[in-house]
């Protein structure tokens, strides 16, 4: 990247942390999250791989020691470490809320703003390997706020960590090929081998930029062949650590936890699970992140410009879109929409990115503001209400109706929690009604402290508020500086992308 781009970078960087940051609960309230946070917390203060416990109340977790083990993957607790050590250090000092966990958890909840954040920065930089700078600040943000980058940005879910690691594989592929550069084949399988540790899938996302490495490259065929090697070292290397992990715990090298595991439902109707996947009001991605048709076209844009990229992100996108509706659980638990297929939302931005290049200016801005428009909007209920606390309110439904009922969609529950949540909250910080009172601190047994916010709006400064940990003027003061300081860093934005050369 040039100077200029690199600024712009920093520049996304920061208007998207402090919009997560903004809007951010703090807090964990999925079983996925609370399972990594307690494998984090094993791992610092037990320096053991176990759990403490069933937590996922399945027999198929339970290790060859017959104590229990996460079937997620490791990457995650371990980058929970530090921001564990932060919350647990500040607690330390004295300064409790809720119980003696509450605060180390609201760290290590925060961390995925941090993740989220930089994950817009690599869709910037994808998006500049097949489109204008311009064009990619804009998928960028569409990406950013459009999408359910947004409300999985404010969770504990490890899909944001596993699409950093994608979109960097794919940087590193395309930045290997095109200038023959070993390091980026390298970085290439280093991203993939971290991938794995992420999210166990990812590791299929090695055919597709093995295949399309061996095709794309120039030379002989032994070298496109060493190129691949280059590329196959790190997943390599993340694989023999993968096995050996499901080794130790589970006594088979390829079980991670789920191969006994009926949950996620491997092997069910694929034509099921992609109808599920692109059209249901459960988790359609064209629903629930509206660039995404867009961004869809705009990869078959991209084949008359730039064939060979066109060709690596379609095929990575289809391996795992394919691979995800082949699961009977295609919709996920306690799920904002598209869960699963977040991590082809980057491939998507240089799609929608290759799209808006073909546009001139004054058009190219005023679909750019409509899609984005559309997807604010979207994703507004989701990140407002946490829709895990939501779907539990809902009350009992039928398989059929999480994935298929218009009315028990996680966008209709959010929209309705948010029609009643937002001016009870507007009418108690306005002093208008009497606020509700929660206590600072509860016991260990007294169920989940953050349940004891569901008539709040999820925003951690209003919190505060609720807790009297901070008066009314502060708690809106915090609030209103955000809001500046958003404003300023997006008017900084426009003009760096305004003074960028042209490409």
């Amino acid at each position: 990247m040039t100077p200029a781009q690199r600024r712009i970078a920093h520049g996304l960087f920061h208007l998207a942390l402090l919009v997560y940051l903004a809007t951010a609960d703090g807090t964990l309230t999925t079983t996925d999250a609370v399972v990594t946070f307690e494998l984090t917390r094993s791992i610092v203060e037990e320096g053991t791989f176990a759990l403490p416990g069933n937590l996922l109340g399945m027999d198929a977790h339970r290790g060859i020691d017959d104590r229990y083990y996460s079937p997620f993957g490791l990457i995650p607790s371990l980058f929970n470490i530090p921001f564990f050590l932060i919350g647990r250090t500040i607690v330390d000092w004295g300064l409790q809320l809720g119980r003696p966990d509450t605060l180390p958890k609201a760290a290590v909840a925060l961390s995925q703003t941090l993740v989220v954040a930089f994950l817009t920065t690599q869709i910037f930089r994808l998006a500049l390997m097949v489109a204008s700078t311009r064009a990619a600040v804009m998928a960028a943000v569409t990406c950013a706020f459009g999408s359910v980058l947004w409300p999985y940005a404010l969770f504990g879910f490890n899909q944001p960590l596993a699409a950093v690691m994608l979109t960097g594989a794919l940087i590193a592929a395309l930045r290997g090929v095109r200038e023959s550069s070993n390091r980026g084949l390298y970085a290439a399988g280093g991203w993939l081998g971290l991938g794995l540790l992420t999210r166990h899938e990812l590791a299929l996302a090695g055919a597709p930029i093995g295949a399309w490495i061996l095709m794309a490259s120039d030379g002989t065929i032994g070298d496109r062949v060493r190129r691949v090697l280059r590329m196959s070292a790190g997943l390599g290397a993340g694989l023999v650590v993968w096995l050996t992990y499901n080794y130790v715990r589970f006594g088979n090298p390829i079980d991670s936890g789920f191969l006994r595991d009926p949950v996620p439902g491997f092997g069910s109707s694929m034509t099921a699970g992609l109808a599920g996947l692109l059209f249901s009001p459960g988790a359609s991605i064209f629903l629930y992140s509206p660039f995404a048709l867009a961004g869809a076209a705009g990869l078959t844009v991209l084949f008359r410009r730039d064939r060979r990229a066109a060709f690596l992100l379609t095929a990575v996108t289809l391996t795992m879109t394919l691979f995800y509706a082949t699961l009977g659980n295609w919709i996920g638990g306690r799920s904002y929409g598209s869960r699963y297929l977040l991590i082809v939302i980057p491939l998507l931005g240089a799609g929608w990115a290759a799209m808006l290049d073909t546009w001139p200016g004054v058009r190219r801005r005023r679909a750019f503001l409509a899609v984005l428009v559309i997807g604010v909007l979207v994703q507004l209920p989701g990140v407002l209400i946490d829709y895990s606390q939501v779907s539990q309110r809902a009350g009992a439904r039928t398989t059929y109706e999480r994935q298929w009922s218009w009315s028990k969609s996680p966008l209709v529950l959010n929209t309705h929690a948010v029609a009643e949540a937002l001016p009870a909250n507007m009418a108690y910080v306005a002093g208008i009604r009497p606020r509700p009172h929660v206590a600072r601190t509860v016991g260990v047994d007294e169920g989940g402290f953050w349940e004891r916010f569901d008539f709040s709006l999820d925003l951690w400064w209003l919190y505060l508020f609720y807790l009297d940990v901070a008066p009314r003027a502060m708690s809106l003061g915090i609030g209103l500086a955000f809001a500046a300081a958003i404003v300023l860093n997006a008017r900084r934005l426009v003009r760096l992308t305004a003074a960028a050369p042209p490409d």
